[in-house]
């Protein structure tokens, strides 16, 4: 059986982690141009950046070293920040978590462009059948799924009919191309794409479809994509703050810089607060993640991450713009690439509202009188 234990990190680790950021946001610095971000967003696919990002190996950056990787999940996590800082226009962390699924499941590497379906409680699985021809029939659909439009996807079916040893769960991983499904397209306010699946019992080959391993559960995925996310936004404020600072200092109004009068710098003050907390509540993610909590545990510290930087991104993206006044609402200005990310962002994998609930209905679970402990456990 194939479990979550942590992939052994040599002591160079941490080393190559910090070479790999600082590689990372070079290479975004240079390439993710506002011409790059305006064809992303008119639905072309940043073929030269992402040619760049597979030259590098950041796709596999989630693997274990044998394999080129970072060593694991959260050793390959470390490149979200730089990814959200930068507003990177490509499925880069959805390929990282992604290829570590696959190769968790016992799929054989692979160069394709990858995503993953997120999985929600009140949505129904995909499911899959034996087909008479051999192989699998695949029925269902996954909806919101990031890049599906350009992207091989990984996910989590329930399987039907299907031999009781293969999987005790009933839980299959299925790598399927999105081609093969009905697509219907949609995107966010990022203008990212968000595609609608559906599957109409499309026929997989035997190889297409592993046992999921005993970790791998739609609560899970949950977790993942939320620390995901909470480290992206917690990149694009750091960016979003150095921005509205340097517009600040820059921005010269009644004879000297705006930044000079007392209520920008407590606007500012108050921005670099919520930065701060948001950082700090996606690192924390991120160590649950890397300590392999169990799925209860795991969801209290995906909760905070999420709930935190949700609410940051809501708080920071206003005082922005109203730092930067009229020009933080024009196209000409470059805000809104960072700004319409945060709010997109803030949606995906559950927003705050939906982990808030989630996390006080653990609380209520664990009673008043283990209410610290609870609280600790994040």
């Amino acid at each position: 059986m194939i479990t979550q234990e942590a992939y052994p990190a040599s002591q160079t680790t941490r080393e190559m982690q910090d070479q790999s950021v600082a590689v990372a946001e070079s290479v975004f610095g240079d390439l993710v141009t506002r011409d790059v971000l305006e064809q992303a967003e008119a639905g072309q696919f940043p073929a030269a950046l992402w040619a760049a990002l597979s030259e590098l190996g950041f796709q596999g950056a989630c693997l274990p070293e044998a394999e080129g990787g970072l060593g694991g999940l959260a050793e390959g996590f470390v490149l979200l920040r730089p990814a959200g800082r930068f507003t990177v226009p490509a499925p880069l962390p959805e390929t990282m978590v992604a290829a570590w699924i696959l190769d968790r499941a016992g799929f054989p590497r692979t160069s394709a462009v990858l995503t993953f379906a997120p999985a929600r409680e009140d949505e129904a699985l995909p499911r899959i059948t034996p087909s008479n021809a051999g192989g699998y029939l695949l029925s269902g659909a996954v909806n919101a799924v990031p890049w599906a439009r350009c992207a091989h996807l990984a996910m989590l079916a329930l399987g039907d009919g299907m031999p009781q040893s293969e999987s005790r769960a009933g839980l299959f991983v299925v790598s399927v191309d999105p081609s093969a499904a009905r697509l219907v397209k949609a995107r966010n306010v990022a203008h990212e794409p968000r595609d609608t699946v559906i599957f109409d019992a499309v026929p997989l080959p035997p190889e297409a479809v592993r046992p999921a391993p005993a970790f791998l559960t739609p609560g899970w995925i949950a977790c993942c994509g939320a620390v995901m996310r909470a480290l992206q936004i917690a990149g694009a404020l750091d960016g979003l703050l150095d921005g509205t600072v340097r517009y600040a200092n820059d921005r010269v109004q009644f004879g000297r810089p705006i930044g000079k009068f007392q209520a920008i710098q407590q606007m500012v003050a108050v921005m670099a607060a919520h930065v701060a907390a948001a950082g700090m509540a996606a690192e924390l993610g991120l160590a649950a993640l890397a300590r392999n909590e169990p799925l209860e545990t795991l969801a209290i510290s995906a909760a905070v991450a999420k709930i935190r930087a949700g609410e940051a991104a809501t708080a920071a993206a206003a005082i922005a713009h109203q730092v930067h006044g009229a020009m933080g609402f024009t196209h000409e200005h470059t805000l809104h690439y960072t700004t319409r990310r945060l709010w997109a962002w803030r949606e995906d994998f559950g927003r705050e509202a939906v982990w808030a609930e989630r996390l006080g209905r653990q609380g209520l679970a664990a009673g008043a009188d283990h209410l610290w402990a609870f609280s600790s456990k994040a």
